[in-house]
């Protein structure tokens, strides 16, 4: 068995199988210049050739970050000041000319001798790292470069090359972290799931969280096709990390991890090609985190815990309007219902107490309570929500 790597600043790497124990790093023609910042790396037969393909999660192409082979992301790291610590000089280009991220008073922080250098911040503007060091300071330090930020499928051709298709641009809007490779509507061919985002970064560079997780439709010909949330069921906000499929007797669970969250959940049901996010119930192999009630022989799950939340909502209902900052803020905001009082059998008013509805149940049942026929684009970005009704 061959070994395929991918990681950051590396190109999809592959190792043959020599035997004995031994690992052959091989050139595969068509990977020459695919360094990216690689995350995930999933296999199958995608193209129907009965052949190994790959599903590569890269950093997106809706970034500050842009790179082809023509203009590379690059990055010098070194101890240029000698204090023991390295530092990582990261450069993009911006009208054919390759400059550092760098502000002027975030380089001088790290590396205070380029004070002398750059007094004013117009000395600064437009200068490169050939402008800012000499090659005597250069020499020794480690270069690395990027040429591609696409999530792509690697083709199999089925001869030692390989070729890169990117994916369609609705996989693009972020990095991508979590990717299953499944048969989710029961077709007969490979689709996908991904789920990612990334916020730790500086202001400046921006976060990189205007994915919602998506399906994509496999066609077994390496062919992949969008399927709308409000369709496909699989609304995933946060910074996921992984998905993973778990059986049980019930059907097949998805399970989708995020970094300081709790995981989603997803059902595949046969009747319907949306994947229903769940509460708990006695097949479940998930613990709750909070108390549960029982009811009716099954287990009824407090949604406002945020264990789980459920997408499985009515089939009809109003348009509505779905905003950016309550998905931005799902982590922390909440809207409260107070429950109308009740009469008891003694003819006295009881009065339930507020009950709390996150943000996040509230958007997933905003995804469902729609007119029929009215479908919805999930495609946010910087700052803004795009919503289309035919």
């Amino acid at each position: 068995m061959d070994l395929v790597v991918v990681g950051e600043w590396m190109p999809i790497t592959v190792f043959h199988n020599a035997g004995g124990g031994k690992l052959v790093r091989v050139k595969a023609a068509g990977l020459e210049q695919s360094e990216g910042w690689w995350n995930r790396i999933v296999a199958g037969d995608f193209t129907g050739h009965g052949r190994v393909d790959f599903i590569v999660g890269n950093l997106g192409m809706n970034t500050r970050f842009q790179a082809s082979a023509a203009e590379p992301v690059t990055m010098y790291v070194k101890d240029f000041d000698g204090n023991g610590v390295s530092k990582q000089i990261v450069s993009v280009y911006n009208h054919g000319t390759s400059y550092p991220i760098a502000m002027r008073d975030e380089l001088i922080a790290a590396l205070p001798y380029l004070r002398a250098r750059y007094p004013r911040y117009a000395d600064y503007a437009g200068q490169t790292v050939s402008d800012i060091f000499a090659p005597a300071e250069l020499a020794g330090a480690t270069f690395k470069q990027a040429h591609s930020f696409a999530t792509a499928l690697v083709r199999n051709n089925g001869d030692g090359s390989f070729t890169l298709v990117p994916l369609p641009l609705e996989a693009q809007l972020a990095p991508v972290y979590g990717i299953l490779a499944q048969d989710v509507d029961g077709d007969g061919t490979l689709d996908l799931l991904l789920a990612g985002n990334f916020d730790g970064v500086q202001p400046e560079i921006g976060r990189m969280s205007a994915s919602y997780g998506l399906v994509l439709r496999g066609d077994g010909k390496g062919r992949f096709t969008p399927v709308r949330a409000a369709q496909s069921g699989f609304v995933v906000p946060g910074q996921a990390r992984d998905i993973q499929r778990v059986r049980t007797r019930r059907g097949d669970l998805y399970v989708v991890t995020r970094n300081n969250d709790r995981p989603l959940i997803f059902r595949s049901t046969a009747a319907k090609p949306a994947l229903a996010a769940l509460g708990l119930d006695d097949d479940d192999p998930v613990a709750a985190a909070h108390a549960v009630q029982r009811h009716a022989g099954g287990i009824l799950h407090d949604l406002d815990v945020r264990d789980v939340v459920r997408i499985d909502g009515p089939e009809a209902g109003t348009r509505f309007e779905l905003h950016r900052h309550v998905v931005d803020h799902e982590q922390g905001l909440a809207a409260r219902k107070e429950r109308a009082g009740s009469a008891n059998t003694n003819g006295n008013t009881a009065t339930a107490g507020p009950r709390h509805e996150y943000a996040g149940k509230i958007i997933h049942q905003q995804l469902f309570d729609r007119a029929t026929g009215h479908p919805l684009d999930l495609f946010f970005g910087q700052g803004r929500s795009r919503q289309r009704a035919p």
